[in-house]
């Protein structure tokens, strides 16, 4: 019995020496704060999401494809599509 109790407390040992080691050796990451805001230089002013016309899907501003007058589409596709059906 006092044979097994000195084999546990030998590899308790060995693994807390171990850890340390790895510790040492491989520093953790710097824990993350997320506060909910993004700093001032990060933010970007929030873009307007444009409904395409032939799927309805959303989309920004800055993707969207017009094709002339109000007509927004998110994709080629979906132009190639609208006019498809209109013709």
């Amino acid at each position: 019995m006092l044979r097994y109790f000195a084999l546990l407390l030998l590899a308790l040992l060995i693994w807390m020496l171990l850890r340390r080691l790895f510790a040492y050796l491989l520093p953790a990451a710097p824990p993350v704060r997320r506060t909910g805001r993004r700093s001032a230089g990060a933010a970007r002013p929030a873009e307007r999401l444009l409904r395409c016309e032939a799927c309805g899907v959303r989309v920004p501003e800055s993707r969207a494809l017009s094709a002339g007058g109000d007509a927004v589409y998110c994709s080629e596709a979906c132009h190639r599509q609208a006019v498809r059906d209109s013709a």
